[in-house]
């Protein structure tokens, strides 16, 4: 996740103890201020659907990293106006309904 408030992490984590969420920075994670074109290489090798706000300069990143021939988890835009509880409710029933499989090289708006 990026530019996510680590509320949203740690509510997740009440719901669910098994749920697996990273935010950029922590351990095990991007460094924070990573580049865009990094963060989509670090997804697609380490099988993590990317969370963000930013639809501005991804885009242009997500571009070039398709023409380079790589691929993409997920990418799971938030709604400008959604609400904290909104996402997180969203990203909740999407980890409990789904699989990862079903977002490769998709892109989606949550709230929906």
């Amino acid at each position: 996740m990026n530019n996510v408030a680590h509320a949203i992490q740690e509510q997740l984590r009440r719901q669910s103890s098994t749920i697996e969420i990273l935010v950029v920075g922590d351990a095990n994670a991007p460094v924070r201020g990573a580049d865009d074109s990094d963060l989509l290489l670090w997804i697609e090798q380490n099988g993590y659907i990317f969370v963000t706000r930013d639809r501005n300069s991804m885009r242009n990143h997500l571009v070039n990293h398709y023409a380079a021939g790589h691929h993409i988890p997920g990418i799971l835009w938030i709604r400008p106006s959604a609400s904290l509880g909104q996402i997180i409710e969203a990203l909740f029933i999407i980890w409990s309904a789904s699989t990862a499989d079903e977002y490769f090289d998709t892109m989606f708006t949550i709230p929906f």
